[in-house]
C-alpha cells in the first residue's frame, strides 16, 4: 500500500466522521431544510413555483427524496416556528 492510498484512505474516513457524527442534531427543521423543503415539496406535488435560484440541489433534494418514499406532506411553514421530526426512523 503506498503512502498516497493511505493519505486518500485517511481523508476518506475524516470526511464521512465530520459529516455524519450528530447528523440526527438538531431534531427540527434548519435553515436551508426551510427553504428546500418547501420546494421540494412543491416539486413533488406538482405545483409550479418561482424561484430566482437554480434548481438542480432542489431537484436534487426532491429526486433522492422520492428515492427514499419521503411524503410531501410536511408544512414548512407552520406558524408555531420550525416544525419537530416526528416521522424520522433511528439508524
Amino acid at each position: 500500500i503506498s503512502l498516497t492510498m493511505i493519505i486518500v484512505g485517511v481523508l476518506l474516513a475524516l470526511a464521512w466522521v465530520t459529516r455524519y457524527y450528530k447528523i440526527e442534531h438538531p431534531g427540527e427543521v434548519a435553515f436551508d431544510e426551510y427553504y428546500f423543503g418547501q420546494f421540494a415539496n412543491s416539486y413533488c406535488n406538482r405545483i409550479y413555483v418561482f424561484d430566482i435560484h437554480p434548481a438542480l440541489a432542489k431537484l436534487t433534494h426532491y429526486f433522492f427524496g422520492s428515492l427514499l418514499g419521503v411524503k410531501c406532506t410536511m408544512d414548512f411553514h407552520k406558524t408555531g416556528g420550525f416544525e419537530k421530526y416526528t416521522d424520522v426512523d433511528e439508524y
